[in-house]
Formats: structure tokens, sequence, C-alpha cells
């Protein structure tokens, strides 16, 4: 990893330091993840968070839109792993599948995926609500429309 999440908002001038102090005393009562505290708090944006959590995991960051996504790649992974994991397959291709993830330094998640769809994992990091939108898209609509 390249540094901390609120240092890299500060580096690239999203945040200032009293900005991201308020927001590490508060993470304690709000709990939660800081990116998602600071969107919260409408200091920062989807995209200006994207582009943090790229250099802080040194992978692409991919904006996910629950509606595009075809459902039956969501449905490569069983729903509770993919659930607890916070993870979601948004592309196969020549063996290899990209698996949007809010955690893409977890090597065990990525294995245990290789395991389970015998696909090469290629991770990128997106927004924790996109992948939480992705999955209900993937599975809990279309359970409603069988």
């Amino acid at each position: 990893m390249a540094g901390r999440l609120g240092d890299i908002l500060v580096d690239k001038g999203y945040l200032n330091e009293k900005q991201l102090q308020n927001a590490l005393n508060a993470q304690g009562s709000e709990r939660g993840m800081l990116g998602v505290l600071l969107m919260n708090r409408g200091l920062i944006n989807k995209v200006q968070l994207g582009e943090a959590l790229m250099v802080q995991f040194e992978v692409p960051y991919r904006e996910l839109a629950a509606e595009t996504l075809n459902p039956q790649l969501v449905r490569l992974l069983p729903e509770k792993f993919a659930r607890q994991r916070q993870v979601v397959p948004i592309t196969v291709s020549s063996g290899s599948m990209t698996l949007a993830m809010v955690a893409p330094d977890d090597i065990e998640t990525i294995c245990e995926a290789e395991l389970i769809t015998g696909y090469s994992i290629e991770p990128v990091v997106a927004i924790q609500k996109d992948i939480i939108a992705s999955l209900d898209h993937g599975f809990v609509d279309c359970r409603l429309s069988d």
C-alpha cells in the first residue's frame, strides 16, 4: 500500500489537515470507513475517493453502475461470499476475471475467488456503496423478477 487514505486525500488537495483531523476524531463515534465518512460529510466526492483509493491500493479504481452489470456475471460468486467479502465480479475475459473489491489487498479473498471460479483474479478498487448496489442488482433484483 502506498500510504494512508487521509494523507493521500490531503496530498491531492481534496482535504486540509483540519478537516482530516476532525473526521478522524469523529470516526470513533460515527463508525465506518474514513472515505465513506468524508463523503457523507460532503468533504469529498466519489471520484476523489476513488482516485485516492487507487493510489492507496495501487490498483485501478472502477466506478460501478449496478444496472449496467450482467447479473449472470455477478452470480459467478456465491452471494454470501460476495457480500461478506464486499466483492463483485464485473468482467471476464481470456481466463481472467476483474473483481471489484472494497479491499483489493485482501489476498485471502482473491485466492478463494480464484478457487471458486477457476479464473485468475484482477482486482480493482470500488466504493462499498456501489458494490452493495451491484450485488443487490445481481441477486435481489433477479429473485424478484423470477
